[in-house]
């Protein structure tokens, strides 16, 4: 699982069309505006993405507390890998972290899967306005000294 999040000022999302070569679309919100949010770009890469929601919560929290807001918008985004999952499995994950940070208490919109969308942000200046992150976490390799 990959994650870019992205803290904004104001978030709208609209001018939304179904991509064809999906069968399954959620479409049931087709316009979401939002104030002082994080916008989680996720790719899902398989059904075992579930268990690293901790590992994402751990890192939402932290940004959640900086930026002083407990809104979040999922923006399911498969640009980030190369090995798509089955899309009924990826729709799966993206519906049960749904429920998850709504379970831990934040307010919680999710974009529909398997569209397109225009998407406008406005974004304060931060050292972490912008966070990307990959599940489980990549190994840092240190070259050999020579």
């Amino acid at each position: 699982m990959k994650a870019l999040i992205w803290h904004c000022k104001k978030f709208n999302m609209g001018n939304s069309k179904p991509t064809k070569k999906f069968n399954c679309v959620d479409f049931e919100i087709t316009n979401i505006f939002e104030k002082n949010v994080l916008a989680i770009f996720i790719s899902i890469e398989n059904i075992g993405d579930t268990a690293y929601f901790f590992d994402l919560l751990s890192d939402l929290k932290k940004l959640s507390l900086r930026f002083d807001t407990n809104k979040i918008i999922i923006i399911p985004f498969v640009h980030f890998i190369t090995k798509i999952p089955p899309i009924k499995e990826a729709f799966e994950v993206i519906n049960k972290f749904y429920a998850f940070l709504a379970y831990e208490g934040y307010v919680v919109k999710k974009a529909h899967f398997g569209s397109s969308k225009d998407i406008e942000l406005m974004s304060p200046s931060d050292p972490f306005q912008v966070v990307f992150r990959s599940y489980p976490s990549e190994v840092n390799f240190k070259s050999k000294k020579n």
